[in-house]
């Protein structure tokens, strides 16, 4: 359910945001993560948690356009790494550039149009982005429903690529 997803998307992001502060080197930039919902309706009821879930040490914006507050001003901040985390629909992005991205996160799987993954995943595999701390590229991460694996088996050979399946995080595992 959205309830558990959310759960397993804060201990996944403050884990991966710990790991690549105390992997950085001095001068590099922080973190850039970017937050993919299926609406805006489920961003809007992740703004909270998230905000929460980040203690203080990453500052968090929303790119939705029926929610959030002054767009452009949102989309400055986060291009000026003012915040390091941005909540956003694969609409309110569309069109949109945002470099040297680290992180995507997705709480959804498009199935319907597979080329919504590629415009969602592609944006940390931009050609010649810095990437992650992990190496080229940055790295993406889908968070499904247990019912939702053959479907991401059948997306990945639609599509022509190789995805790490990991185990599944239960809601009571400890990963701070």
């Amino acid at each position: 359910n959205e309830t558990t997803g959310l759960l397993v998307l804060t201990r996944l992001l403050r884990k991966e945001l710990r790991d690549f502060d105390e992997n950085a080197s001095d001068g590099q930039e922080r973190p850039r993560v970017v937050v993919f919902f299926p609406d805006e309706e489920s961003a809007k009821n992740a703004i909270s948690p998230l905000r929460d879930a980040l203690w203080g040490e990453h500052k968090l914006c929303v790119l939705l356009p029926k929610t959030g507050v002054n767009p452009l001003q949102m989309m400055e901040q986060f291009k000026n790494n003012e915040t390091t985390v941005m909540l956003a629909t694969p609409n309110s992005v569309r069109g949109l550039d945002f470099p040297a991205l680290t992180h995507v996160y997705t709480l959804y799987l498009p199935t319907e149009d597979p080329r919504e993954y590629v415009h969602l995943a592609g944006r940390v595999g931009r050609v010649g982005q810095r990437g992650s701390v992990y190496g080229s590229g940055g790295r993406v991460v889908s968070i499904l429903q247990q019912d939702d694996a053959d479907k991401m088996d059948v997306l990945a050979e639609k599509l022509g690529f190789v995805f790490t399946d990991v185990d599944s995080v239960s809601v009571d595992d400890d990963i701070s």
